[in-house]
C-alpha cells in the first residue's frame, strides 16, 4: 500500500501536476507484488532535485536518513522522494524508468538489506575513497533491469527501443552514455545483485578498508562507519 503525500510549499498547480505521477506510481506498484503488503510513503517534494537526482528512495529505519528527512511525517519504513523535476519530464517512459527503479530499490531493501546496504558503502567510498560511478554499481544495475523489463512491459520492445533511439541522437552527452548503457542490459542473462556486491567488495578489499577508517576517520567516513554497523546487525 501507498500513501501519497506532498511538500506543504507546493502550491495546488504544482500538487495537480504530481497527480499524474501518483497515478504512473500506482500503475508501476502492479508490477511489484511482491511489495502489496508493504507500506510505503510517496513523498513529492518541493525541490527541483534530490542531491542532483529526480528521486531517491529514504529507508525510514536507517538512522542516518531518518535524521534528515524530518519533513516525512508518516508512519512507514520506507519512503520514496520524487522531485518536481518529475512534473516537468514530458517523458512517460522515463518517468516510469525512474519509479520503476526506485521501487526495486524498497524491494532490495527489504529483501536484502544487507546487501543494499553494502551496495551503498561502495557506491560513495569504494574507488580508494571516492564514489563510483552509478552504473557500476550492482543495486543500480539491478534496478535499471527492472526498469528495463517493466518498460517492455508497459510500451513493448519497440517503445523502448524507440526511447533508447531518442537518447542516442540527444545533444546530451549523458543522455547518450546511459542510452548505450541502458541498451546494453542483457535481460536473458541471469543476474544476482547480492552476489555481484559481494564480489565487488572483496575484491575493493573493502573489510581492511572498513578497519583503516577506524583510527581516525573523517565525517564522510563516520558516515560510511555508521551505515556499515547498521548492515551488520542484518541477521
Amino acid at each position: 500500500m501507498i500513501y501519497l503525500t506532498y511538500s506543504r510549499s507546493l502550491g495546488e498547480e504544482e500538487k495537480r501536476r504530481f497527480s499524474k505521477v501518483g497515478a504512473e506510481i500506482k500503475s508501476v506498484e502492479l508490477y511489484f507484488p511482491e511489495l502489496a503488503h508493504e507500506e510505503i510513503c510517496i513523498y513529492f517534494y518541493s525541490k527541483d532535485s534530490i542531491r542532483g537526482a529526480p528521486a531517491e528512495f529514504i529507508p525510514l529505519d536507517h538512522p542516518q536518513y531518518n535524521s534528515r528527512i524530518k519533513h516525512i511525517n508518516n508512519p512507514t519504513k520506507y519512503s520514496i522522494v520524487f522531485s518536481k523535476w518529475m512534473t516537468s519530464c514530458d517523458n512517460r517512459i522515463e518517468r516510469i524508468l525512474i519509479i520503476s527503479h526506485e521501487f526495486q530499490h524498497v524491494f532490495q531493501y527489504i529483501g536484502h538489506k544487507k546487501g543494499y546496504l553494502y551496495a551503498c558503502i561502495l557506491r560513495d567510498y569504494g574507488d580508494d575513497g571516492h564514489g563510483m560511478a552509478v552504473q557500476t554499481i550492482p543495486s543500480e544495475k539491478d534496478a535499471d533491469r527492472k526498469s528495463k523489463d517493466i518498460l517492455a512491459k508497459m510500451f513493448g520492445e519497440e517503445g523502448v527501443r524507440e526511447f533508447v533511439n531518442d537518447l542516442i541522437s540527444s545533444e546530451n552527452l549523458k543522455d547518450r552514455n546511459f542510452a548505450d548503457y541502458f541498451d546494453s542490459l542483457n535481460m536473458e542473462e541471469e543476474y544476482d545483485f547480492v552476489n555481484e556486491v559481494n564480489k565487488l567488495w572483496d575484491k575493493k578489499a573493502m573489510n581492511s578498508v572498513i578497519e583503516g577508517m577506524k583510527k581516525s576517520p573523517t565525517r564522510l567516513q563516520n558516515l560510511i562507519l555508521q551505515n556499515h554497523n547498521f548492515a551488520e546487525e542484518v541477521i
